[in-house]
């Protein structure tokens, strides 16, 4: 059977070309599609706190092209921390978007058209293209904004930004044509806020069978984890970033119940927190935690390959009642690692897939057990732990597989 050829446009405002940021789930799902005989733009900010390299700017856009997408880069000011300058390099990528909003519907005439940006600000100028070319408009979520801003990151609920981003989302949900989400218990808040469910599907995060290029581990990285090996340490690794949210004080509490064992904490990535967390390990004299800088995606893998057991800590809010699909976790599970989850979500992949230990979010001592009772496995348990996990992901979260039922969902009439 022929497929008829679709063009899809999606907005991510912190995506780009892999040449500047670490591939995502926007770009594994695009090249799926791109593979199925569609044709993907992606436009994106040229700034990003998620680049490693800027492109340069001449004007207010520019196309690049690479592996078969097209990528629309729009000009927007750069930024640090999560301050006002972020909400002006928010702002003006919004504004940039609704600027070409009327070049790209008729240029393109996409026939489906994404908001995908982690806040809804971008449905807005998304449902307008729709609308100009007779496409539909979809809503991606992957974190609840504004309750993120509420429960994780302090605002008030009568703050200025949490109250916009809240008017903006509630407009995503009663005019999208569709909205999908990597939140498998989120419906019933979408519809409190106007979403009609049929509208609504749940496309988790998911992996990328294709083989892939794999790079070797920066050298300091490398040296620590085989002087670690070499001391017959048990390795506890963490890849990703050490901000707020991320809650990683509990890995220090846990660390120092730990300081006479064998059991040591590596941790890749960076983030706000980071420096504070290497100074409070540092005062507390901690020889068992070590904060390593982050590492291409490519090298993950191999990093994950040199530890004993992969660990993800979330904090205990109630945001996590409509669920959780974390990237790391699906990089953890495809390297067959065992897992340390410290999750109180209303979904566990750690425990539907019995490949590690759940415990209590924000709980030094549960933590702490949980590694005591991983050292006591045997080698060979370990294996079989992590190897289920691995063949979990592989069922049910297998990209070229997600790619198929995301675009069946936005093609039902």
């Amino acid at each position: 059977m022929t497929r008829t050829p679709l063009h899809i446009v999606m907005a991510y405002q912190y995506m780009g070309p892999e040449k500047y940021c670490p591939r995502s789930r926007p770009i594994y799902l695009a090249h799926e599609w791109v593979k199925q005989g569609h044709t993907v733009t992606i436009v994106v900010a040229s700034y990003s706190h998620l680049f490693l390299s800027v492109p340069e700017m001449q004007g207010s856009h520019r196309v690049e092209t690479e592996n078969g997408i097209r990528y629309e880069i729009l000009k927007t000011p750069r930024y640090a921390g999560n301050g006002i300058g972020r909400m002006i390099n928010m702002a003006a990528f919004m504004v940039r978007l609704w600027q070409h909003g009327r070049r790209i519907a008729k240029e393109l005439r996409p026939d489906i058209v994404i908001s995908g940006s982690t806040h809804a600000l971008d449905f807005l100028p998304v449902r307008r293209i729709a609308r100009l070319s007779g496409g539909i408009a979809v809503r991606e979520v992957r974190d609840l904004w504004p309750l993120t801003l509420t429960d994780l990151g302090g605002y008030g609920p009568r703050n200025p930004l949490v109250l916009l981003f809240k008017a903006v989302e509630n407009i995503a949900y009663r005019t999208a044509d569709r909205v999908v989400t990597t939140l498998p218990n989120s419906l019933e808040y979408m519809q409190e806020r106007g979403l009609r469910p049929e509208r609504w599907m749940c496309v988790p995060q998911g992996v990328d069978l294709e083989p892939q290029e794999h790079a070797e581990l920066p050298e300091e990285v490398g040296n620590v984890l085989s002087r670690l090996r070499n001391e017959g340490r048990f390795l506890v690794g963490y890849a990703g970033s050490h901000g707020i949210a991320n809650g990683l004080d509990v890995v220090v509490d846990a660390a120092q119940i730990l300081r006479d064992t064998s059991a040591a904490f590596v941790l890749i990535g960076q983030g706000g927190e980071k420096e504070r967390l290497k100074k409070r390990a540092a005062d507390l004299g901690l020889t068992n935690m070590h904060f390593l800088p982050p590492i291409p995606k490519k090298c993950v893998q191999g990093f994950l390959a040199g530890v004993d057991v992969a660990l993800i800590v979330w904090r205990k809010k109630p945001l996590y009642r409509y669920g959780v699909s974390p990237n790391k976790l699906m990089d953890y599970m495809l390297a067959a690692k065992p897992i340390i989850h410290a999750v109180e979500a209303s979904n566990d992949m750690v425990a539907q897939a019995d490949c590690g230990i759940t415990v209590p979010p924000e709980d030094p001592p549960s933590l702490a057990h949980a590694v005591r009772q991983l050292m006591l496995v045997t080698p060979g348990a370990l294996h079989a732990m992590g190897q289920r996990g691995a063949e979990f992901v592989r069922t049910h979260n297998d990209y070229r597989i997600l790619a198929e039922q995301y675009l069946a969902f936005l093609k039902k009439s």
